[in-house]
């Protein structure tokens, strides 16, 4: 009777094979074809190891296992380590045709033919068994047909290697190259000492080495936030393009600090990913989430589930959005290219926006009411003063000074019309331009309004006195007469001035038939 020493050696590749496997499982996985074809790989790798065990304890132990089982686990290993084979040309084929973009359809189906015709052939070829003092091992038709199946896997592997060397890139294809070494020392070997067994070890490298390299999920994971990163966008774009679908990029650029941009990104992730949505979160820069959208959903909001997840997410970060087309890039390599301009123009425009407030600076804020000017629209120039603030800076903090102008910025951002503009002229000081507006009347309205915001303020619940701002208006008519922008600020702020001599919390208009140096004031309540 044989003892148990012949299975030692697939067994502790089953146990090894399990234990990696299960580590791959529980990372984040890339959702490609690609990724799934190699999941599929390692569960029949685990079947295959499983039934090389069983294999090897019946064929030494004949007298004590029915020959049905024993051929049955023969069938078992032989149509796994045929199937194994099989997903290994599949998913070498995957990757040339995501990254390279040429159709490999018919060399896929070609592999699954042969892979099928050979399955068949095992269920009908006879086995024999060969006794030698090392042990017993198998041998027959069914094994030169296993044998055929593996040397035709390599010359696969050899023959795309050489012609895809380009398209897989260096570093993949030492993989790939390393992998065809492996499988045939592993087949010579096999072949001149049949009764050493080293499939079972060769599978295990071969499978190791893909997973800590080409599936390594870490390849494809932000360190910083948890997401999938622009390598991971990409190859997910170089397979949609292959397979001719329709999807929108979505570029989303948050401001604010690092730590807040981090939660926000992570938060939405969780929000706009979910199971079976077809979305897909990623990150491009620390900064930039980016968000792949199936075809489905193309319209006027081409990203639905993005903005109301995005909104009230954190009230110190900002966002700007843009939508990329797929069908805009011709060729998928452009996409990162793309992006940097994108990032870019975002950039760009926050040359022009302040970072604490998120509002327009001062130099943004000239132009616009210039351009306004010049094409002799009416509107409203106001200008504000944040009342107190060396107060709240030298109790507080600057840190809660810097929160209570943010929040008054957020006031005046809800308060205005699109049509209008907000800005920060430097400091505790803020401008806001109403278009198309010169009643007094609407005025007051619109400074109600940010009295009733201020008034919901509380992040100084233990301070007596609500935020309140002073107001200096100065309307603009040009049917009037034109003024420039340097008049109407002085003259606003001559208005201001007035406002916060006559206390806190007030407003007062300026009135263009008085001299600045006598400027004339109405009181607000």
């Amino acid at each position: 009777m044989a003892t148990c020493m012949q299975i030692r050696l697939p067994l502790a590749c089953l146990l090894i094979m399990l234990y990696c496997l299960a580590l791959f499982l529980r990372k984040q996985r890339l959702p490609t074809k690609a990724s799934r074809v190699f999941s599929w790989m390692g569960l029949v790798a685990v079947l295959n190891l499983c039934a090389a065990t069983a294999m090897e304890y019946a064929v030494n132990n004949r007298a004590l296992v029915p020959e049905g089982l024993n051929l049955v686990c023969h069938l078992v290993f032989f149509v796994t380590l045929v199937s194994w084979c099989g997903l290994l040309l599949v998913y070498l084929l995957m990757l040339i045709e995501r990254t390279g973009g040429v159709s490999q359809r018919v060399l896929i189906m070609t592999s699954c033919v042969i892979c099928l015709l050979v399955v068949c052939a095992e269920l009908v070829l006879p086995l024999d068994y060969v006794d030698t003092s090392h042990g017993s091992y198998s041998s027959g038709p069914k094994v030169y047909v296993l044998y055929a199946m593996v040397m035709f896997t390599i010359v696969t592997l050899a023959v795309l290697l050489v012609r895809h060397r380009a398209t897989l890139g260096h570093a993949n294809g030492m993989v790939f190259a390393a992998s065809l070494v492996v499988l045939v020392v592993a087949l010579a070997v096999q072949m001149a000492w049949p009764h050493v067994f080293v499939t079972s070890p060769a599978l295990v490298m071969v499978m190791i080495g893909l997973m800590v390299t080409m599936e390594d999920a870490r390849l494809y994971v932000s360190p910083k936030t948890g997401l999938y990163n622009f390598l991971a966008c990409s190859t997910i774009l170089q397979e949609k393009v292959a397979d001719s679908d329709e999807i929108e990029l979505g570029c989303y650029l948050f401001f604010g600090e690092e730590s807040e941009v981090m939660r926000v990104m992570k938060a939405a992730n969780e929000q706009v990913a979910y199971k079976g949505s077809g979305l897909m979160c990623a990150t491009f820069t620390d900064n930039v989430l980016l968000v792949l959208s199936p075809s489905r959903w193309r319209g006027a909001d081409p990203l639905p589930d993005v903005l109301p997840a995005l909104r009230g997410l954190g009230e110190d970060v900002r966002y700007e959005a843009h939508v990329l087309k797929l069908e805009d890039v011709h060729e998928i390599q452009q996409v990162r290219y793309v992006l940097r301009d994108v990032y870019n123009h975002f950039w760009s425009d926050c040359l022009y926006l302040d970072e604490l407030t998120h509002l327009m600076r001062r130099q943004a804020f000239t132009m616009q009411v210039n351009a306004m000017i010049e094409r002799e629209e009416p509107f409203s120039l106001l200008m504000i003063d944040l009342d107190d603030l060396k107060g709240i800076n030298d109790t507080y903090g600057h840190a809660m000074g810097d929160k209570v102008l943010r929040n008054v910025a957020r006031v005046f951002s809800q308060v205005i019309r699109s049509s209008d503009i907000a800005c920060r002229m430097g400091g505790d000081e803020f401008a806001i331009a109403i278009s198309g507006t010169t009643d007094e009347d609407t005025l007051h309205a619109i400074l109600d309004r940010i009295e009733h915001g201020l008034a919901q303020i509380d992040v100084l619940p233990e301070r007596n006195a609500p935020v309140s701002v002073s107001v200096g208006v100065r309307m603009h008519d040009p049917a009037q007469g034109g003024v420039g922008f340097a008049d109407l600020y002085a003259q606003a702020d001559a208005a201001l001035y007035e406002a916060k001599r006559l206390g806190k919390g007030r407003s007062a208009f300026y009135e263009p038939t008085d001299a600045p140096a006598e400027t004339g004031t109405s009181e607000t309540a």
